[in-house]
């Protein structure tokens, strides 16, 4: 029965070169419908793009400059000396936006999808994890 099957994926997985054309695809179609597969299964949730954390530790971490620690959730969400970095909520009086979108630009300013991803994480209600 092995030996069947084992016949059987090679013939799938390695047709003979004068098979038709069709038959030939099969791996490619099958190893692109696995990657859509494997892809879509992944569990999607909050990564380090979503969520405080993804940027400004270099500055910001332990003892960051402005008071600013960004290396936990709790401790971004307990802001700096100048207020909280991140109101859950409302990107309007969250410093973190305000100081990406002023005219006198912060240091390290975010592309325009880091600001569009933070902005809706701080709309979600700035959710840990």
């Amino acid at each position: 029965m092995l030996r069947r099957l084992g016949a059987r994926l090679r013939g799938f997985f390695f047709p003979s070169a004068d098979a038709p054309t069709s038959v030939r695809l099969r791996p490619y179609l099958a190893l692109g419908v696995l990657t859509i597969v494997f892809l879509l299964l992944i569990p999607i949730g909050w990564d380090y793009t979503n969520s405080p954390e993804f940027c400004g530790t270099s500055c910001h971490g332990e003892a960051g400059l402005s008071g600013l620690n960004l290396s936990s959730y709790n401790a971004a969400l307990a802001g700096g000396l100048s207020g909280a970095a991140f109101v859950p909520g409302d990107p309007d009086a969250s410093l973190a936006i305000i100081k990406q979108t002023t005219e006198v630009p912060h240091f390290a300013q975010l592309d325009p999808q880091d600001m569009a991803l933070l902005n809706s994480w701080i709309e979600a209600g700035a959710p840990e994890g």
